[in-house]
């Protein structure tokens, strides 16, 4: 599986295409006073899909980041008692079947590294090979750590123990900025759905008030440049509040 991209299921592709078409429709309504502007939603479901994939893509790769570091804790244990590589996933899968379920990501990959052992390829060449398709620059860290203690003859236990003490910290830090920015966050989207808040209370308070602006290009033009100026409004919060650790 690679982690660093995320392809919709079947129910998730409609659920897409529905959304995007709902979302021109009632657009096409506020704006534009016509219901036909949902025959866009095909052209709509690429960037929405885009989008979508992307969010799920990082909730996964966020789900495995904290998984890992519940295995590392368990490959340093058994590290420190004298077991190899196999062993010490193999100690760690029975751990950890006891906090996640069979399909959970860390557990899965756990599975396809020790039946990719059995059949004979080395630790390092599996572990670089589920760094690369993690795209989490924290396993990749661990990784090339290992690959070096195993070059020199360092010292793994210790290396692992701070790797797992680094990791532990960064994912706390990481929780704390995520709580901070949360609320701006929220309220970006409070800010880029207010034209559309505000077109709902004329219409229905006051529909004469905004009537001069369907039927006519001006009124497109301006109906269209408060779209894309929530659009973007949108995006640049979202970018604004994204700090990488």
């Amino acid at each position: 599986m690679d982690y660093r991209t995320y392809t919709p299921e079947r129910a998730e592709k409609i659920f897409i295409l529905i959304l995007s078409g709902a979302s021109l429709l009632v657009l096409g309504i506020l704006f534009y006073d016509t219901p036909f502007l949902f025959i866009l939603a095909p052209l709509a479901y690429f960037p929405a899909a885009r989008a979508y994939s992307s969010v799920m893509a990082e909730k996964r790769r966020e789900r495995l980041r904290n998984q890992f570091r519940d295995l590392l804790d368990s490959l340093s244990a058994s590290f420190a008692g004298g077991r190899h590589m196999e062993e010490a996933l193999d100690e760690a899968y029975r751990e950890l079947s006891a906090v996640y379920e069979e399909d959970d990501e860390i557990m899965e990959e756990i599975r396809g590294m020790l039946k990719r052992m059995a059949d004979g390829e080395t630790d390092l060449e599996i572990l670089s090979d589920f760094a690369e398709r993690s795209g989490i620059e924290d396993i990749e860290m661990f990784v090339r750590v290992y690959g070096a203690c195993r070059e020199t003859g360092g010292d793994i236990i210790s290396a692992m123990n701070d790797t797992s003490d680094m990791l532990g910290e960064k994912i706390k830090i990481e929780n704390e900025i995520r709580a901070i920015t949360k609320q701006k966050k929220s309220e970006g989207v409070v800010i880029s759905v207010m034209p559309v808040m505000i077109l709902v209370f004329l219409r229905a308070v006051s529909p004469e008030y905004v009537e001069v602006l369907y039927g006519n290009a001006l009124g497109i033009l301006l109906m269209t440049a408060a779209i894309i100026a929530s659009l973007f409004s949108f995006y640049l919060i979202r970018r604004i509040t994204e700090i990488e650790v």
